[in-house]
């Protein structure tokens, strides 16, 4: 069928698939529908003819891009001239016998964190330590995960990827338990150890013909009098599964009754608890034209920011990571901390990175840190829409704000003040618009992602991000939990991620640095740790 103008009745030219009037063309090959009916059909002979064709290509393929929308083919199916169509329906056809049929296929963010693996030196992982009290026998270890992790498709299943669909999970013909789980118990104190193996568990990438996941047990961990009274587990993923927000909800190894056993199901009770965990972890989405509009804005300032060129992104990066981490305080601390000084809880532990970010300028290039104005950091936000107690949420729904440090500013109060403010703007607008460059550049081909990505991980010098996990009392294998540490993965060519973890009420920072450089994460946290006891002390200095 050919598109060609005709004339309206008011003698203005008028633009339509179909003329009025007498054509030169030949419209016989056009299907029957389309010649029924006289004047004043044609928009809806259209509208029959391409429901059709939109319906046989969708029932025929079963969705493209991963995700079965009818959306998307109602948009196809308007656009595409008839000619096309078929085409369509054809590649549809060959790309539906190279994935098999009800196939989970990774969503558009999910792919970007997927492709971000291709960097070498920055394994994209979801990381983290559970210390508890007790001792836990490998048995129930596997129990536990068997049970609770592998109940999950996407912890049970290998992720594949095809030059001719989006990346999609399929059963594999077994689960290799002895590559999934390492299990360790300590004849006595070994801190260097254990500090080597966590270094060294989130500097290597997982085995992509696996499940995308490892748990490390460390039984007798901690020691106090001579005798072992914990354990420590160490739990990574790829990031492209879900998020670190959504790895508490989702791969949720916990109980809250001790006495459950080790291979039931999990018990997590519908309290008022788990509905308020639930909704907090929600923020708004753009309801108006005028607020889309506005996120919009944002993402292009923020793709216009330049480059953060710091001493701390001078040179290529190892892959080698030196790992660290600390108590900071209690969840109801920080947070009267920071009403006193007119902040937030996010201020505030923003406030103490700021130092201790700082602190590491002076490590690499000493006497350096006055004529440095500000640092730019990755701000990941969790933007997942509201969740009802229980409710599975896959996938990565965080968006990333671009927040300056400022390094050279001593003042507690202004300080405070400025990454409160900051904070609170950019995240209704700048961290929605993020979210949405990553379902947009989940559509690029790698070679473009690549070149998108290197633009963009030249605008922050750090990775920076706050979980909060549940406030109660969990148990793992009937052994209480006494608390959690979450790692932040430095991605792209950031060379440090700085986490804040909170898990039963207890706050813990966490660091990790690229080994080339001069810098130790210790010396990150002792300048957080420093900047909070100066917010500590100095209570005269309330707003």
């Amino acid at each position: 069928m050919s598109l060609h103008f005709n004339s309206g009745t008011d003698g203005l030219p008028a633009m339509g698939l179909y003329s009025t009037s007498p054509s030169p063309y030949d419209d016989s090959s056009l299907p029957a529908i389309a010649m029924m009916g006289d004047e004043g059909w044609g928009w809806a002979r259209e509208a029959v003819v391409r429901v059709v064709w939109c319906a046989m290509v969708y029932r025929v393929s079963g969705g493209v891009c991963g995700r079965p929308s009818p959306l998307w083919w109602a948009v196809m199916a308007a656009v595409l001239p008839y000619w096309a169509l078929p085409i369509a329906l054809v590649l549809c056809c060959w790309w539906w016998k190279k994935v098999p049929r009800g196939a989970d296929f990774l969503g558009l963010p999910d792919n970007v964190w997927y492709n971000l693996g291709k960097y070498k030196s920055n394994p994209p992982l979801v990381a983290g330590i559970v210390f508890g009290e007790g001792s836990v026998s490998k048995e129930d270890v596997e129990l536990v995960l068997r049970a609770r992790i592998l109940s999950h498709d996407r912890f049970s299943h290998v992720l594949h990827s095809r030059r001719s669909a989006m990346p999609f999970f399929q059963k594999p013909n077994e689960i290799d338990m002895d590559y999934h789980l390492s299990y360790e118990r300590f004849d006595g104190p070994n801190e260097e150890h254990f500090n080597d193996s966590v270094a060294e568990a989130l500097s290597s990438h997982l085995d992509e013909s696996k499940p995308l996941w490892q748990v490390r047990f460390f039984d007798n961990y901690v020691w106090k009098d001579g005798k072992p009274v914990g354990w420590a587990l160490l739990v990574k993923a790829h990031h492209c599964l879900v998020d670190g927000i959504g790895f508490f909800q989702v791969a949720q190894i916990f109980d809250k009754d001790p006495f459950c056993p080790p291979g039931s199901p999990i018990k997590l009770d519908a309290s008022a608890e788990d509905v308020t965990f639930a909704n907090k972890t929600s923020k708004p989405r753009p309801k108006s034209i005028a607020a889309f509009l506005y996120v919009f804005f944002q993402l292009l300032l923020q793709l216009i920011a330049l480059p953060d060129n710091t001493v701390l992104r001078v040179g290529p990066l190892s892959g080698r990571k030196n790992v660290a981490w600390r108590y900071l305080g209690t969840v109801d601390e920080i947070k009267s901390i920071g009403k006193q000084w007119g902040g937030t809880f996010n201020s505030i532990v923003l406030s103490c990175t700021t130092r201790g970010i700082g602190d590491a300028i002076e490590a690499v290039r000493p006497n350096s840190l006055a004529s440095v104005k500000s640092v730019r950091v990755g701000f990941a936000g969790n933007l997942r829409p509201e969740l009802k107690p229980g409710e599975v949420a896959w996938g990565n729904q965080i968006g990333v704000m671009f927040v300056d440090l400022p390094v050279s500013n001593e003042d507690l109060s202004s300080k405070n003040k400025i990454l409160a403010k900051v904070v609170e703007k950019k995240k209704k607008g700048e961290a929605l618009g993020n979210l949405l460059a990553h379902h947009i550049s989940g559509l690029a081909p790698l070679q473009m992602f690549k070149l998108l990505m290197s633009a963009y991980f030249s605008k922050f010098s750090l990775c920076f991000t706050t979980i909060s996990g549940p406030t109660s009392q969990f148990y793992f294998a009937g052994k209480k939990v006494m608390h959690t540490v979450g790692f932040v993965p430095s991605v792209g060519t950031a060379p440090i991620g700085v986490g804040i973890t909170s898990h039963s009420g207890l706050v813990y920072a966490s660091a990790t640095v690229d080994s080339s450089r001069p810098v130790s994460p210790q010396v990150i946290l002792d300048g957080i740790c420093h900047e909070f006891s100066r917010y500590q002390q100095n209570p005269s200095k309330q707003h």
